[in-house]
């Protein structure tokens, strides 16, 4: 458990969007009361717009298979 806070995060992979990035990091924060709570990270506007993308694309995917 030590090392989670001695050692030093490697950076995030330059794959993901400077956004997701960002959250990532302050996830990992070593500093427990400064990372984000759940529900900030459900209100952070990149998970909020992957979720609404995510819930759309399966209504059109399941919503035919109702009728």
């Amino acid at each position: 458990m030590l090392s989670v806070v001695v050692v030093q995060m490697p950076p995030v992979p330059n794959v993901y969007s400077s956004e997701l990035a960002n959250l990532i990091r302050a996830m990992l924060n070593k500093t427990a009361v400064k990372r984000p709570s759940v529900s900030r990270v459900l209100r952070d506007p990149y998970i909020k717009r992957n979720i609404a993308l995510f819930l759309e694309e399966t209504r059109s995917r399941f919503l035919p298979l109702l009728y």
